[in-house]
Formats: structure tokens, C-alpha cells, sequence
């Protein structure tokens, strides 16, 4: 086959993937490349204070704009590692935020070390909300987090995502971790933004009721998968930004022994 052939070719395959993508038939994350970061800041904070945090992999990379257009800050990085990720919350440790939502585990473990590690960061005044991944390398982590969930009552909150879209294979791309367009991209947002009414540093533990969520199943071991440090970084501002016709009824998150209600 001739260098032109091999040329078209390449041509040929990256055009078919940006059709795919701008149909909404699959989420853009799943065709980044790794360290490609996001960074959207909301335009407004629906606290007194720095708007609540969000930081994750590339799962949450294709639901930035929307949930930044309901407040939230965003960070996330195409095959971002749960060590990168308290990596980043440590440079940040002087301004968080009250609430900090992690999505993290997707490409590799999550251990009881790695939350204590991000309580100690936040301190004692600040609510930790984790998202399960689904269909991640390591199917540990979501045992992990919802245990911690237990473990840490009015510290720790889960949003038990692999659950909640287990019966809903069109909210995912075909490979079915990513977003699949906006249907994925609105459960997603929605049961992020459960977390609002946890924002406000007068919200604690004391003035929600109480309800345990932990559970246990049997752990498995899974390799770490290795990826590159960050290489490319997008900033966007959420100002255009349309949050899309909710079409899904929205999942029924629990945050640790914090009620939430949707």
C-alpha cells in the first residue's frame, strides 16, 4: 500500500470520527488523547465563597460546560489517575472550596489510603463527595468509595454513578465508559449537581438526616495503568454555554449518611 493510500486513509478515519462525535453518537473524551486537560470556570458561584469543585478523568471531560453553567468549578484530564488528582487538590489546598466532588478511578485503583489522603486535604470543615466509575480498570474502587461513604458519615458523600446508569446503556458510548452524547451527558450532570445544596460552608452534617449507604463486596486486584503527564490544556468559559432539555429522570445519588434530594 502507498504512502497516499496510507494518507487517505488516515484522512478517511479521523473524518468519521468527528462526524460520529458532532452526532452525538459518541462523546468526544473517548477519542482524546491522554493529559489533554479541560478547565471551566462558572460564571457565578451559587455560594458565598469559591464555587464548589469538580475534578476528574475523561468521563466528566464531556459534561465541563454543562455543569459549569450551574456553578460548578471544573477540572478534568483525559486518563487523569487518582494519585494526579490529590496531586492537584494539595496545590489548591489553601483555596478549596466546602464542597469537593472527585471523579476519579476509572483508570486505575482507588484505595482507602487515597481518601484518607484527600480528607487531610480538605480538613474536617469540608464534604468529600466521590463518584463510582463504571466499567473501570480496577472494579475495587467502587466498593472502596462506598464504604468510605460509611465509614466517613457527614465527610463523605457517594454518587454512586456505575449503579445508577447500570440500566441505561444509552447514556454511554460504545465503549461503554464514556458519555454517549447528551442523554450520558445530562444523568451525568444531574446527579453531580444533587450536591449543590452541600456547597454552602453553613451546610453540615448535623442539619441533614441521616442515612448509611455502605456496602461490602470482595475486592479484586487490578494493574495500574501508566499514562503521560499532562500535555494539552483547554480553558473554556461557559458564557455560551446552553444547558440541553433534561430528557432522563435524574439518578438518586446519596452522599455517605447525608440525604440528597434530587
Amino acid at each position: 500500500m502507498s504512502d497516499l493510500d496510507d494518507e487517505i486513509r488516515r484522512a478517511l478515519v479521523v473524518s468519521l470520527i468527528a462526524l460520529l462525535a458532532l452526532g452525538g453518537g459518541y462523546a468526544p473524551a473517548a477519542f482524546a488523547q491522554c493529559g489533554q486537560t479541560i478547565t471551566v470556570n462558572p460564571t457565578g458561584s451559587p455560594v458565598a465563597g469559591p464555587p464548589p469543585l469538580v475534578i476528574g478523568d475523561s468521563v466528566l471531560y464531556d459534561a465541563a460546560k454543562v455543569l459549569a453553567a450551574d456553578g460548578f468549578a471544573v477540572n478534568a484530564m483525559v486518563c487523569r489517575q487518582m494519585s494526579q488528582g490529590i496531586a492537584l487538590l494539595e496545590a489548591k489546598a489553601g483555596t478549596l472550596p466546602h464542597l469537593v466532588v472527585v471523579e476519579l478511578g476509572t483508570n486505575g485503583p482507588v484505595t482507602r489510603a487515597d481518601i484518607e489522603q484527600l480528607l487531610a486535604i480538605l480538613g474536617p470543615s469540608r464534604i468529600l463527595a466521590l463518584v463510582t466509575p463504571h466499567n473501570g480498570v480496577a472494579p475495587e474502587a467502587d466498593t472502596v468509595i462506598r464504604d468510605a461513604g460509611g465509614e466517613y458519615p457527614g465527610h463523605v458523600g457517594v454518587l454512586d454513578w456505575d449503579r445508577d446508569s447500570a440500566t441505561h446503556p444509552g447514556w454511554f458510548a460504545p465503549d461503554g465508559v464514556h458519555l454517549g452524547g447528551s442523554a450520558g451527558i445530562n444523568a451525568f450532570a444531574q446527579l453531580i449537581e444533587t450536591t449543590l445544596s452541600y456547597a454552602d460552608a453553613s451546610s453540615t452534617p448535623a442539619a441533614h438526616s441521616t442515612q448509611s449507604t455502605s456496602t461490602s463486596t470482595t475486592s479484586t486486584t487490578t494493574a495500574t495503568t501508566q499514562h503521560p503527564p499532562p500535555s494539552t490544556t483547554t480553558v473554556i468559559s461557559p458564557s455560551t454555554t446552553t444547558k440541553q432539555q433534561q430528557q432522563h429522570p435524574s439518578p438518586k445519588p446519596r452522599l455517605g449518611r447525608l440525604t440528597v434530594s434530587p
